[in-house]
């Protein structure tokens, strides 16, 4: 079982944050005690985002459950999510940024037991990425026919975590406080429940915050047919 766990704050052209480093802590904490593996790295610069991701890619392989964890700036174009790197421009686009549906396919095609994405971020549209004329202008839109990994192979949870914008995802934060999504999360992330149950019930206690509602909720995109908990041992 590995994790890479990636906070992003200290913007060079964006609104700094303050909770990533709080959360990728606690999450790193609370990991191993589920016998993961885990690289934890903060205010990484694009390069450095891709050299980790690469890195994190090649510790998957059949059988093995992939957790990749973001809290930091980014936004959504289309259906497809963008992670952005601390060196992002003021006037950043898609090829500034690192493409979520890239990374968990690619994690997907490395024939894992179970991969888990968390993201703890702004996904609201860029205004600086017009709508496309056509979907297949952007490069990690979705596999191509004949290139779509077997069902069987790809046993996935990605859990987004949404937010309406920037001021809503720091909303309870002080300077060594949690942000709202790892707050919920710490209470059922050693629980021995079914990854979709457990971030189910979080689910369910973020939405009695009445400070949030109708402004941060979390959403859940999963495949996953199976049982199958982190706290497997594996």
């Amino acid at each position: 079982k590995v994790a890479l766990l990636i906070g992003n704050m200290h913007y060079l052209h964006h609104k700094q944050l303050q909770a990533p480093m709080v959360d990728v802590h606690a999450l790193s904490a609370l990991l191993r005690q589920l016998d993961f593996k885990v690289v934890s790295l903060l205010d990484l610069c694009k390069a450095e985002m891709q050299m980790a991701v690469n890195e994190f890619l090649l510790l998957l392989d059949k059988g093995v459950y992939g957790l990749l964890y973001y809290a930091g700036h980014g936004y959504e174009n289309f259906g497809n999510s963008f992670m952005v790197p601390i060196d992002a421009p003021s006037a950043y686009t898609s090829a500034h940024c690192l493409c979520v549906q890239r990374v968990l396919r690619a994690m997907q095609e490395r024939r894992t037991g179970l991969n888990t994405f968390l993201l703890d971020m702004c996904r609201k549209r860029s205004q600086r990425c017009p709508p496309l004329a056509s979907p297949g202008l952007l490069s990690c839109w979705g596999p191509v026919p004949g290139e779509v990994p077997e069902p069987t192979m790809q046993p996935t949870a990605a859990h987004p975590c949404r937010c309406a914008d920037a001021e809503a995802y720091e909303l309870s934060q002080g300077e060594l406080s949690n942000g709202i999504f790892v707050t919920f999360l710490k209470r059922w992330l050693l629980e021995d429940e079914k990854i979709t149950v457990l971030l189910d019930k979080v689910a369910e206690d973020m939405g009695t915050l009445e400070i949030t509602r109708g402004r941060q909720a979390l959403e859940l995109r999963s495949n996953l047919s199976e049982r199958r908990a982190l706290t497997d041992p594996i």
